[in-house]
């Protein structure tokens, strides 16, 4: 394994959390001001739904990523035919992922025209077939990202993309300051994504390709074939990947949405507040798993299963310390996050936030798994186990407010929920080192 990679691959992300922090910091503040708390409220909700189509691609950006780095001796040319398939499916995908965002937006309309005045209700809609459509588009530079590291530079291809975040998002809060309101916010994002993802597309073959080499990968039919053979295994990954992708969302999303429809958006405050604080590592262990993520590909497609699983362990050990070193001083210093942090204004229920403490542990020891499955595109099975377990999950909270009017069961039905997705994970960990070939 290469340390000095790993450090560039992390100071590559670190600067995606950085633009991450800065986004959650500035756009609520500047929003509120400029475009009142009404205004940021339709930002946030129609961002949020906007945010599903970032799968547009049914994950075949992130699969085909580690695809291009399983086979070792893949030369420059496969890999551009492989690509330029991927780039065929999205646009036939694309088709389709424009009529479903018109569909919505129909609804978006209908749905705020019983409230708010037609053109205003339409405006609404233009503003989120803007934010879907940017949302759509972020597949492409996934894929633009996906080349840069078949060619070595993976850190290069996460700051190309951090960048274009952070353009977007200066474009946002600039048009905010300015006296902008959100549909002029939402049109400057989707222009700027739509260059990004128009440059990236066009920078693509001659990033992997040189002069007149391109003109030539068409001429070997066996390589279309072996091409289009492994276009079917990165699409199959990729439906794992918007499969765990959904089920996390939908974990992390639907009990504060449940909790604040029957007990109330205080309780929903302070759940979501417990939650935060029980999943502060998570982000760090994103960093160093998303930067561990290359060197894990390289050891599965050289067959150092041994070297895997030894690094794995270790990080596994550190990575489960750590949030229960976290959940531990977050119980005992409540009352100091509570006046500090919270300004006095909720109270934090310490047995939720022990409960999520636990289930946070879990969590992130399964993501330390999950990510070594997914170096290897071996994401299929469990994306199903996910959805299932995430779904009884959401299911069983409803009556269970309903008839105790208690968030305590949310919190053990999550911590239910992480413990068993850990142990769907340890099993599927473990066939996988067991196995002599790689699927």
């Amino acid at each position: 394994m290469k340390i000095y990679r790993v450090l560039k691959t992390m100071s590559a992300h670190g600067y995606g959390q950085l633009v991450t922090i800065l986004s959650t910091m500035f756009i609520p503040s500047v929003a509120v001001a400029k475009w009142g708390a009404e205004g940021y409220g339709y930002w946030v909700t129609l961002s949020a739904l906007a945010q599903f189509f970032l799968m547009a691609d049914f994950g075949a950006a992130t699969a085909l990523s580690n695809q291009l780095c399983l086979k070792t001796a893949r030369t420059a040319e496969e890999a551009w035919i492989l690509v330029r398939n991927v780039l065929r499916d999205f646009i036939l995908k694309a088709l389709s992922t424009v009529v479903i965002i018109v569909a919505i937006s129909l609804f978006v309309w209908s749905y705020y025209a019983h409230e708010r005045a037609p053109e205003q209700a339409m405006q609404l809609a233009v503003v989120f077939v803007s934010l879907a459509i940017s949302a759509a588009l972020q597949p492409l530079i996934g894929i633009y990202c996906a080349v840069w590291r078949f060619i070595g530079k993976n850190a290069a291809g996460i700051f190309v993309s951090n960048t274009v975040r952070s353009i977007e998002l200066m474009g946002i809060v600039g048009c905010a300051l300015m006296g902008r309101g959100i549909l002029t916010a939402a049109v400057t994002a989707l222009a700027l994504r739509f260059i990004a993802a128009s440059v990236a597309i066009i920078h693509t073959p001659r990033l992997l390709l040189r002069g007149s080499v391109a003109r030539k990968t068409g001429r070997s039919k066996k390589r279309n074939k072996n091409a289009n053979v492994e276009l079917v295994s990165v699409k199959q990954a990729g439906h794992g990947f918007m499969l765990i992708s959904l089920s996390q969302q939908l974990a992390l999303h639907a009990p504060v949405l449940l909790i604040s429809a029957i007990l109330g958006p205080t309780s929903a405050a302070v759940f979501a507040a417990c939650r935060t604080i029980s999943r502060l590592p998570v982000q760090p262990l994103t960093v160093v798993l998303a930067s561990l993520n290359p060197e894990f590909t390289d050891l599965v497609a050289s067959r150092q299963l041994a070297q895997l699983a030894k690094i794995v362990r270790r990080v596994l050990v550190a990575a489960i310390a750590v949030s229960l070193m976290v959940g531990v001083a977050a119980v005992f210093y409540a009352n100091v996050l509570e006046r500090v942090w919270l300004a006095g204004k909720l109270n934090l229920d310490l047995s939720v936030l022990i409960a999520l403490c636990i289930a946070a542990s879990f969590y992130i020891g399964g993501q330390v798994l999950n990510q070594t499955l997914t170096a290897a595109n071996r994401t299929r099975n469990q994306s199903r186990q996910f959805i299932v377990v995430t779904t009884l999950m959401i299911v069983l909270m409803l009556p269970l407010l309903i008839f105790t009017n208690q968030m305590l069961w949310v919190a053990v039905l999550l911590l239910i929920s992480e413990s068993l997705m850990a142990v769907l994970l340890i099993r599927r960990y473990s066939i996988f080192l067991s196995s002599q070939y790689i699927t």
